[in-house]
């Protein structure tokens, strides 16, 4: 990772916080949507990639673990 670089990097991709942020806040919408509510426990099973940090950090900004 160059010094440069916020956020996350995978390979050649970059995704900032900025990006991140929002990607999340889109995820916990979906996960909302869903049934997810504050205090749930939500399980994933993806790759070690940007929809997982995002995914994470929906559920966190729900309350949910």
């Amino acid at each position: 990772m160059h010094a440069e670089h916020t956020g996350l990097v995978s390979g050649n991709r970059l995704l900032d916080h900025a990006r991140l942020g929002s990607n999340a806040r889109r995820a916990a919408t979906a996960l909302h949507r869903a049934g997810i509510w504050q205090g749930d426990s939500v399980a994933l099973l993806m790759r070690n990639d940007f929809a997982w940090f995002e995914a994470t950090q929906g559920a966190g900004l729900l309350g949910a673990s």
